[in-house]
């Protein structure tokens, strides 16, 4: 994953930008990480699983429309934006910081 799309504890970090918007970060990540699992990694298997049905439930639940419409304005003022998303009991908890 790269700068803009990190693990930080038990969240996965989205960092949108003007570019990109946060659904097309958890794609790539959603692709990454599914090709890390089919590689095989067996020491991070229980991790990688996690990290992929984390992405894959964010972006079943969640629309791109909706979600760049609550952090667009921030990134026009050259803010930096964050989504947290961490799955918990099958639940997703999404948080996003608003970064100067």
């Amino acid at each position: 994953m790269g700068a803009d799309v990190y693990e930080e504890g038990e969240s996965i970090v989205l960092v949108p930008s003007l570019e990109e918007c946060v659904i097309t970060k958890a794609e790539g990540a959603l692709r990454e990480t599914l090709q890390e699992l089919l590689t095989g990694q067996q020491d991070q298997d229980e991790r990688l699983q996690r990290r992929y049905e984390t992405l894959r439930v964010f972006l079943e639940e969640f629309k791109c429309d909706r979600l760049r419409g609550a952090y667009e304005p921030f990134l026009l003022q050259g803010q930096r934006v964050c989504f947290f998303l961490r799955l918990q009991d099958g639940e997703l908890h999404v948080t996003m910081e608003v970064k100067p």
